[in-house]
């Protein structure tokens, strides 16, 4: 069975995220994120997939990490409302990551950053899109779904990033991760095994 995490706009407007992980689902995929099939509770202007009863917001995003580093495939559901390509910051910092650890990635539409994306990791990125796999998972029909999931397992892709992108790569992403932290708790590492 395939392993995905779903990056992606996590909003009541735009429920795309939550439709591709039960399509994918059906289709015998292992999508570990979002966690929940809909969005469960809002905070701090961000809609929550999970029980914050349950999980806190950094355990949820120390998985999502380290899941990435395990996936067969990183999947981005790059659209929010009629935006087609959006990537925000965090699915942008996600998709450095995956392209750290050589994951494929699949993105809905031609990506199209916004604003809010750090200017290195945007840099980072740019010369790189033409190795992402653009390809329409909500609309193509399962067959071809299934045919292209299978031609990308078991492969590895080279970025060909520099020693100076994979370092603020992984500065970057354990910076995100610290900041969720209370103070004195340092998260446990990207290259920890999935929590959840």
């Amino acid at each position: 069975m395939l392993r995905t995490q779903l990056g992606g706009k996590y909003h009541p407007d735009d429920d795309s995220v939550f439709r591709l992980k039960r399509r994918l689902t059906r289709l015998g995929m292992n999508v570990s994120h979002p966690v929940a099939d809909g969005i469960l509770a809002f905070g701090d202007g961000h809609g929550y997939a999970f029980d914050p009863a349950e999980h806190s917001f950094a355990d949820i995003e120390a998985d999502f990490y380290a899941r990435i580093r395990y996936c067969d495939v990183h999947i981005v559901a790059n659209r929010f409302g009629a935006n087609l390509g959006y990537l925000g910051a965090s699915a942008a910092r996600e998709t450095a990551f995956a392209m750290r650890h050589h994951r494929p990635i699949i993105v809905l539409h031609p990506v199209r950053p916004t604003a809010g994306v750090h200017p290195e990791i945007h840099q980072i990125l740019r010369p790189r899109l033409d190795r992402l796999v653009v390809c329409d998972l909500l609309t193509e029909p399962d067959a071809a779904i299934t045919a292209l999931l299978r031609q990308l397992t078991d492969r590895r892709v080279d970025y060909r990033l520099t020693a100076r992108e994979r370092a603020f790569i992984d500065t970057r992403t354990r910076d995100f991760l610290d900041g969720l932290r209370p103070a004195g708790r340092q998260a446990e590492g990207t290259d920890a095994a999935p929590l959840l």
